[in-house]
Formats: C-alpha cells, structure tokens, sequence
C-alpha cells in the first residue's frame, strides 16, 4: 500500500514538470501590421492555445468573422509581462 502511495505521489510531481508550451493570441483588428511592441492590453489577448496551430486557427476565425478588409493577428509563445510591454520567445504574425 505504501509503495503504491510514492508512485502515485510520484506521477503527480512528474506530470507537473511536463506541462505544454503555451501560445497567447493578440488580436488586432482594422490595422495593416503588428505593432513593433506588443503593449500588455487585455483587450488585445484573444484567448491561449497549447499549440500553434490552434492559435493560428483562431486568430484566422476571428479575422474571417470580423468582417473587416484589414486585420492582424500575432500568436506569441511564452509570454511574459514587464511592465506595460509584452516579452515572448517567438513571434508569428498574420496579416488580411
């Protein structure tokens, strides 16, 4: 019985350490680039995906349904906040 406590005690702390990169969708409607710094407005924040692909996914449907000619979308991975800017370890941006 003790034994079957540590492995799952032990499951528990490994399954921690292996959690999903994350990608954070800004949004940005009617503009023809992505800002040169993204600014940390919530507003801005179009959701988080575990993988690109669902970011870009997303990004693409809110473009679509927008209805607007012009639109931008940057899926960002790993952000960080500092202060009123955004710093992420890779950009990839869309643009209608």
């Amino acid at each position: 019985m003790f034994k079957q406590l540590l492995i799952f005690v032990g499951v528990l702390l490994l399954s921690g350490c292996s959690q999903p990169s994350q990608w954070t969708l800004f949004y940005y409607p009617g503009v023809a680039a992505a800002p040169s710094v993204i600014e940390a407005k919530a507003k801005a924040i179009g959701g988080y995906y575990q993988t690109l692909e669902q970011c870009q996914s997303k990004g693409a449907g809110m473009l679509r349904i927008s209805g607007q000619n012009l639109g931008v979308f940057v899926c960002a991975l790993e952000c960080e906040q500092t202060d009123s800017t955004v710093s992420c370890k890779q950009l990839n941006s869309s643009v209608i």
